[in-house]
């Protein structure tokens, strides 16, 4: 059963929001005047803190920033610039990858994961296992596979399946591989659909079931899967 090494690539899209402290302030005081009553415990309670920024003697960039920490609801650009901005880093390490600069794309690639951007989380996985552009550790691979499984990245998905499966960086367990690689599965992912059909054939965390088997080995073999067509042949 082999992982796969495939790093994703995709484009980055950039945002710049170079707005005024007056502006942001605007912004604030519409939100908090939609949002909270006028005579309301919670609407004096933020006016109290956006006095106390207007009224500071910090920098207007000082100030911009506290008035964006402090009322980030009032700021729904920031998590569309916040995503252009994971997405810039990965594009970045893309770059980097693609030149084998392997160090560069590991130090963007993270930048980007700890953001929350799902494909860099997974590369992020793939250079752990490998041990590319940082020491080799499948705990850590496991743990930003895990990451961008959950996103929904249908490659972290299958991976983090096999590594329940053989118990690398984790410990081993056929029913929580079960479960990753029948989520790849569904989405019609050639190796997760041999997988799943392997576990119903030995009985590794499932029932084992020769007609499920035969089943899912036959969807993969329909998508060009060649071990999957092997073991048809058995069947």
């Amino acid at each position: 059963m082999k992982i796969f090494m495939t790093l994703l690539f995709a484009a980055a899209l950039f945002g710049a929001f170079g707005k005024s402290f007056e502006e942001d302030l605007d912004q604030v005081e519409t939100w908090l005047n939609k949002t909270y009553k006028k005579d309301s415990l919670a609407y004096k309670s933020v006016r109290k803190k956006l006095e106390a920024i207007f009224a500071s003697s910090k920098k207007e960039a000082e100030k911009i920033a506290e008035l964006h920490k402090e009322f980030p609801n009032a700021f729904p650009e920031d998590v569309i610039e916040k995503e252009n901005l994971a997405k810039s880093y990965f594009e970045k390490a893309t770059e980097h990858s693609l030149k084998k600069e392997y160090t560069e794309a590991v130090k963007w690639f993270r930048k980007a994961a700890d953001m929350g951007e799902p494909n860099a989380q997974y590369n992020l996985g793939i250079c752990y296992y490998k041990g590319q552009g940082i020491k080799q550790d499948f705990e850590e691979a496991v743990k930003w596979l895990k990451k961008a499984a959950e996103l929904g990245i249908v490659f972290a998905q299958y991976n983090l399946g096999v590594c329940y499966y053989s118990g690398q960086g984790v410990k081993q367990d056929f029913e929580e591989a079960v479960k990753w690689f029948r989520i790849a599965a569904d989405q019609e992912f050639p190796a997760a659909l041999y997988n799943l059909g392997l576990c119903y054939a030995t009985g590794k965390g499932v029932k084992k079931n020769r007609s499920e088997a035969k089943k899912w080995f036959r969807k993969a073999a329909e998508l060009g899967n060649a071990s999957a067509q092997k073991a048809l042949e058995s069947f």
